[in-house]
C-alpha cells in the first residue's frame, strides 16, 4: 500500500465520523488495533484494544454528544505512519454546552490496516515521540 493510500483510508475514517457511520469508522482497523489516549487528553483516558474496544469508545462518544465533528487541520505522511492534527468540536448531550479541543492522531499501518492509534494533546509531543524534529 502506498503512503498516499494510508491518508485516503484515514480521510474516509473521518468522513464516516461526520456521518456517525460506525461500520465506516472501524473499517480501516486491524482486529488487534490498540488505541492509546495520552493521560492528559481527558480524565478517563486510557487504552482501547480490538474492534470491540474501538466500537465501545465511539459509541460512548456519540451517546454523550448532541453533535460532534472532527476537522483535520494538518496531515503529515511519514512512512507507515500518518500524523493528523485535528480540531474536535461539538455539544454535550446532557448539558447543551459546546466545546472544542485540538489533538494529534498518530495512525500506524501494517498491511493496509490501522494497527495502532495514539492521541496526543499537542503536535510537539507526537513528533518527539516519533523521533521527528518539531514542526
Amino acid at each position: 500500500m502506498t503512503v498516499g493510500e494510508n491518508v485516503k483510508l484515514i480521510e474516509r475514517h473521518y468522513e464516516a465520523f461526520y456521518r456517525g457511520d460506525m461500520e465506516g469508522l472501524i473499517e480501516p482497523f486491524d482486529p488487534g488495533i490498540v488505541f492509546v489516549e495520552e493521560p492528559d487528553v481527558r480524565p478517563d483516558a486510557g487504552t482501547h484494544v480490538g474492534i470491540e474496544g474501538m466500537r465501545t469508545f465511539f459509541e460512548a462518544m456519540f451517546d454523550g454528544s448532541q453533535e460532534v465533528a472532527v476537522d483535520p487541520l494538518e496531515w503529515i505522511d511519514h512512512g507507515d505512519k500518518v500524523i493528523v492534527e485535528i480540531r474536535l468540536h461539538g455539544r454535550f448531550r446532557h448539558t447543551g454546552i459546546a466545546g472544542e479541543a485540538r489533538f494529534v492522531h498518530v495512525w500506524t499501518f501494517h498491511d493496509g490496516r490501522v494497527t495502532h492509534l495514539r492521541m496526543y494533546t499537542n503536535k510537539e509531543a507526537a513528533l518527539a515521540d516519533l523521533g521527528l524534529p518539531p514542526g
